[in-house]
């Protein structure tokens, strides 16, 4: 499961396991937006907070509205370049969230909804709901670093690095999980055409 190459892409993401339920496997996660106790966290979606929000430069000037700290910034580049190298079409501004701490600061949420959403043998359904820099599909190295500049991104090439080495870990991350080894084969062979 790539979900569980988040923390090795540099993504944070909420404690999570699988747990099997009826000889099914199940992905669960604790929420993000409880503290102990049951306590709320001020929580918004990007579609909340700018409800134009169409694209990854939007994404990006909201958090920067939103006062997000650079190194949360850096980590928003790995969110972006692993949605398009590690094939999760489903990035929708609801998939990205803020949270305002007690002092009022905003910080971006751990990361949800990220995983593997490509429809496999169907490549015409297979674009992004966000576009970067007006592109949908075929995102190369090149245009996620183009964007990262522009968008004032620390050290892009390390973050792309860092996450391209922990897609590269699907097979190990899949054989721990117990996804058969077909649709790995298939999904790996999806995402090497993605990483080029």
């Amino acid at each position: 499961m790539l979900a569980y190459g988040l923390p090795a892409a540099g993504i944070t993401m909420m404690p999570s396991s699988l747990i099997e339920i009826g000889g099914e496997q199940h992905f669960i996660t604790e929420r993000f937006d409880r503290k102990a106790g049951g306590a709320k966290v001020f929580t918004q979606t990007l579609s909340a907070v700018n409800p134009s929000a169409s694209s990854y430069e939007d994404l990006f000037r909201t958090a920067r509205k939103q006062g997000v700290p650079q190194k949360e910034i850096d980590e928003l580049f790995a969110r972006t370049a692993f949605n398009f190298l590690a094939g999760n079409v489903d990035d929708h501004n609801k998939n990205f969230s803020f949270l305002m701490d007690g002092s009022g600061l905003w910080h971006i949420s751990p990361a949800y909804d990220m995983t593997f959403t490509v429809e496999l043998g169907d490549e015409l359904q297979n674009y992004h709901f966000l576009p970067l820099m007006g592109k949908v599909k075929n995102i190369s190295d090149k245009d996620l670093l183009e964007f990262a500049r522009m968008n004032d991104v620390r050290s892009p090439d390390k973050i792309l690095e860092k996450v391209k080495c922990a897609i590269e870990k699907f097979p190990s991350f899949a054989g721990e999980c117990g996804v058969d080894a077909l649709t790995a084969k298939r999904i790996n062979d999806y995402l090497q055409r993605l990483l080029g």
